[in-house]
């Protein structure tokens, strides 16, 4: 008999928490579904759409409310494996609303990269599409930094195909100069890299002063 056991993956871990039911409730509540049981909806026929997963909400969280968008592409799992990270993420400080903005702000840039970028923007656009979340935040309320509160007043519906595109010349400007002056160009190293990650939210706070 063997005594080695597989480790049991952080989100199998963290399903059952108050805290992630708490949030599933709120997402019913609003029409959308909240997968902490992997595939739940999905082997219900929910649509694919309107699911959500935990690393998907706490990449989005660590994107746009910490503005760490190069963490949440670097390490996913970790933001729910390590306690330290996870209780960053998912506490009670965060409305359950907020939270939902901030999936659907990152769904929105996957659509905008998927339905209206050509191939060769796309692989760049995906690589930095956590950028592009954190970003977009700053290009609707007009401000480089924010609050958790102020993410209330983005609303969802006034985000336009014009506004995705404004926001990814921003950001394609941003990497393009910032690869001028570094030895780091790939843009899977410089997607993850807090070089860069600091560069982006100094540019975007100078460029949209609060």
């Amino acid at each position: 008999i063997s005594n080695s056991q597989n480790a049991v993956p952080p989100v199998l871990l963290r399903a059952t928490d108050e805290i992630q039911r708490k949030i599933e409730i709120f997402f019913l509540h609003k029409g959308y579904f909240y997968d902490r049981r992997k595939n739940y909806y999905k082997n219900m026929g929910k649509p694919a759409a309107k699911i959500f997963t935990i690393q998907s909400l706490a990449q989005a969280v660590q994107a746009i409310i910490h503005t760490e968008p190069d963490t949440a592409r670097a390490k996913p799992t970790t933001l729910i494996k390590t306690k330290e990270s996870y209780e960053k993420i998912f506490n009670d400080t965060i409305p359950f609303e907020i939270y939902l903005t901030c999936s659907l702000i990152a769904k929105s840039v996957r659509d905008y990269i998927r339905l209206e970028l050509s191939k060769e923007d796309k692989s760049l656009a995906k690589a930095y599409s956590l950028h592009l979340a954190r970003s977009l935040v700053s290009v609707a309320l007009n401000k480089g930094s924010y609050d958790t509160k102020s993410l209330g007043n983005i609303k969802l519906d006034k985000i336009t195909k014009e506004m995705h595109s404004k926001n990814f010349k921003v950001v394609k400007g941003l990497i393009k100069d910032f690869k001028t002056t570094s030895s780091t160009v790939s843009d899977s190293s410089v997607s993850k890299s807090g070089k860069f990650r600091d560069y982006f939210n100094t540019h975007l706070e100078a460029k949209y002063p609060a």
